[in-house]
């Protein structure tokens, strides 16, 4: 029975009209339903024949079947749903693709297994999925939680590794000592998201490292987030120069911020260049203008070190997080590598120009710090509303600074309206921190209901005098 609500096959409900105006309401509710769940209504459904009579608003309908899928505690009111999983599934992989690098590319083929098998590879989506289903939970909780999360699902723990196939007798961390303890993440359809297991490793030498866990910044002192955006993970120390963790800057500066580099001015880069520095990127303006944002973050990271749970040939193990404790003072970007720079306090800057022109130039310590600074930004919120806008509209805007004297970016009307809204859905997000209210704008919005946006290709055209919501 629960199958009438939706099909896999296409249904037509109106969505063939063209034209200029907005959708049918019976066109709107296939559109948004879709969005939601990925499944496409069956027009004979009676909520589909309610908005088709004019008696149920669509947007209404859908937002409430959003609504009705926010997680009682840490799970779905209904873990049997269907249209719920669907809906929950839906936004874990809209989430997923917020973040550039979602393999583990710089660990050996050991770790990456053990990894899959024990640890949530896409543990960012979890963080910002959890925030939009929690109605209680903020949306800047993705960078300032002291804990990592890990999924409900409705297969449980599998008896072998999922991704490596392996048994836990496996996981040796010596060769005669197997992993006490180790549970598997779990596998099926995702039903919750809740605070991940605690796990233990024990070591000879450093006695018992905990797994599973965050050095700050929610998501971005994990070790999954940061055994995807490591440069390299073993035997690599900063020295401040050549060798720092700049792929880890850009990570965050693209996942967070929706920043490419160059992210600031010409004229920014001007204080750190060194003529006579040995560090080639140093003595040019042009490439300080990247590493002046990329290699100041980095400092934060300096105190990183890898290890792993065992070292046993050819059995899986897992990445850990074994932060150097500094035993020097503060060092900031030194103009020629340092020896020792991994050994300093873990200061930094986030270092950037916000979309209205601005210069954000904040001082940071540890992992706690700058993921505070990022969500005090107004770019952090103006990002997420604009990966949304795109999900559901299919219009890409531009958050970059236009206001470059030396380099202007011209927007036609268009843009320059599609810009202002999801700037204005960023200051709206920033000031209630919940993300249902930011897609339910979205849905409401004129652009939203316009039949062009079924095209997606001519989005970015739709004419502007129907679009006017009064910005």
């Amino acid at each position: 029975m629960k199958y009438r609500f939706y099909s896999m096959l296409f249904v037509s409900v109106g969505l063939c009209q063209v034209g200029f105006g907005s959708l049918s309401d019976s066109a709107l509710l296939s559109r948004c339903f879709k969005d939601l769940t990925g499944q496409v209504i069956l027009p004979t459904h009676q909520v589909a024949v309610d908005v088709r009579n004019g008696t149920r608003d669509p947007i209404t309908v859908c937002m409430n079947l959003l609504k009705s899928s926010q997680f009682s505690g840490d799970r779905l009111p209904q873990s049997n749903n269907f249209i719920q999983k669907s809906i929950l599934k839906r936004f874990s992989n809209i989430h997923n693709e917020w973040f550039i690098n979602r393999t583990t590319d710089s660990l050996d083929s050991v770790t990456r297994l053990g990894m899959g098998d024990v640890a949530e590879m896409n543990l960012g989506s979890l963080f910002v999925t959890r925030s939009l289903f929690k109605s209680d939970l903020p949306y800047k909780s993705v960078l300032n939680q002291n804990y990592i999360l890990e999924g409900i699902r409705t297969g449980g723990e599998p008896t072998v590794g999922t991704v490596s196939r392996r048994s836990k007798s496996e996981y040796l961390l010596t060769p005669t000592v197997v992993w006490p303890g180790l549970t598997f993440a779990q596998i099926g359809d995702l039903v919750g998201i809740k605070p991940a297991r605690a796990l233990t490793i024990p070591t000879q030498s450093l006695g018992n490292i905990s797994f599973l866990k965050t050095v700050g910044g929610g998501v971005l002192g994990s070790e999954t987030y940061l055994s995807q955006n490591v440069v390299e993970s073993f035997g690599y120390n900063s020295d401040g120069g050549v060798i720092m963790q700049r792929k880890l800057s850009k990570a965050v500066m693209k996942d967070f911020l929706c920043k490419e580099l160059p992210a600031i001015r010409y004229s920014d880069a001007s204080p750190y260049v060194r003529p006579n520095s040995s560090v080639p990127f140093r003595r040019a303006k042009t490439c300080t203008q990247c590493h002046a944002t990329m290699d100041r973050m980095a400092g934060v990271f300096r105190n990183h070190r890898a290890r792993v749970s065992g070292a046993v040939p050819g059995k899986p193990r897992v990445y850990m997080l074994d932060m150097f404790s500094p035993t020097r003072g503060s060092m900031d970007w030194p103009d020629e590598p340092v020896e020792n720079y991994y050994q300093y306090e873990p200061t930094g800057y986030l270092y950037f120009r916000s979309y209205n022109g601005e210069l954000v130039h904040e001082a940071v310590k540890g992992f706690n710090e700058l993921g505070s600074a990022v969500t005090e930004t107004k770019d952090f919120y103006a990002c997420a509303a604009k990966r949304y806008y795109k999900t559901f509209t299919g219009i890409h805007v531009n958050l970059d600074d236009i206001f470059d004297p030396a380099n202007p970016i011209e927007l036609n009307a268009n843009q320059e309206f599609h810009r202002k809204f999801v700037i204005k859905l960023g200051e709206e997000l920033s000031n209630h921190q919940d993300l249902f209210k930011t897609i339910q704008s979205i849905f409401e919005s004129k652009t939203y209901k316009h039949k062009n946006n079924l095209s997606r290709v001519l989005a970015s055209e739709l004419p502007l005098e129907e679009l006017e919501d009064g910005l």
